[in-house]
């Protein structure tokens, strides 16, 4: 798990640094930025790695942990249960087709559209997912969250009178959000169980992947205003607002995009 998205994390650096890099017009100067950014995106998870599993053997297994973790699972089942009950298969298929035909209008309606090298990022990006993961739907999850928010987001700063956000900070934010959807996407491949349905399936993913998507929200949003604070990035604020929005557009689609594509699957498969 930790070590696919590590790996992840360095094809998104990559592809991050090349789409950056792109502006210089210089190929090689955006080949071997994106050879940095991946390189340092590896070396940082692999360090990462071995530091949680230094921690972890210093502390003892005991059942005490164990019951710690089913009554995280019952309180989160609680809290989950209302929302299970609305989102029904059918519900989040019309869910996705709204937010599909949302996006179509948003990407007509934009008066500066992305450009191809941002929509070539997304594309790979999620497309990188689908294979990492060896999930085509959590490639599919991942494409269409990242999409639709990208646009979506777009449209909304263009409704509010806001500028087109520079390159720098839309690569930024969306290149985080793609982190955290991965986190989502990861969890959603391993909570697969023919025992379970739709809604149990998704039900599963979000109780294994939400905690760490909302602590990973919150440490990326700081992560933006200290770099603005320390003047290090200028607009970091900025980008921490739209990583801000990416990251509960994704925590709020992500659950019917899950209930569609499971319920499209098992209906195929049957």
């Amino acid at each position: 798990y930790a070590a696919t998205l590590a790996a992840f994390g360095a094809v998104l650096a990559a592809a991050a640094g090349f789409v950056l890099a792109l502006e210089t017009e210089d190929a090689a100067a955006a080949t071997e930025l994106a050879w940095t950014s991946g390189t340092g995106a590896l070396f940082a998870g692999a360090a990462g790695l071995l530091a949680t599993a230094g921690a972890l053997s210093l502390k003892r297994a005991s059942e005490r942990v164990a019951i710690d973790e089913n009554r995280r699972q019952q309180a989160f089942r609680r809290a989950w249960r209302p929302l299970r009950l609305v989102l029904a298969p059918s519900a989040a298929l019309a869910i996705v087709a709204i937010l599909c035909v949302l996006t179509v209008a948003a990407s007509f309606n934009l008066k500066a559209a992305l450009t191809p090298a941002e929509l070539i990022f997304l594309i790979v990006v999620s497309f990188a997912g689908g294979i990492l993961f060896l999930s085509a739907r959590a490639g599919l999850l991942l494409f269409l969250a990242l999409v639709s928010g990208a646009f979506l987001s777009a449209w909304a700063r263009q409704a509010s009178g806001a500028a087109k956000l520079p390159q720098i900070d839309f690569v930024a934010a969306t290149a985080l959000a793609a982190a955290l959807y991965a986190q989502l996407a990861l969890a959603w491949r391993n909570a697969r169980s023919p025992r379970l349905n739709a809604r149990e399936t998704t039900e599963a993913a979000m109780s294994d992947g939400a905690p760490a998507f909302v602590f990973s929200a919150f440490l990326g949003v700081a992560a933006f205003f200290a770099a603005d604070a320390a003047g290090v990035w200028p607009s970091g604020a900025r980008a921490a607002l739209t990583f801000a929005a990416l990251a509960l557009y994704g925590l709020l689609i992500a659950p019917a995009i899950m209930t569609a594509l499971s319920h499209s699957v098992r209906r195929e498969l049957a």
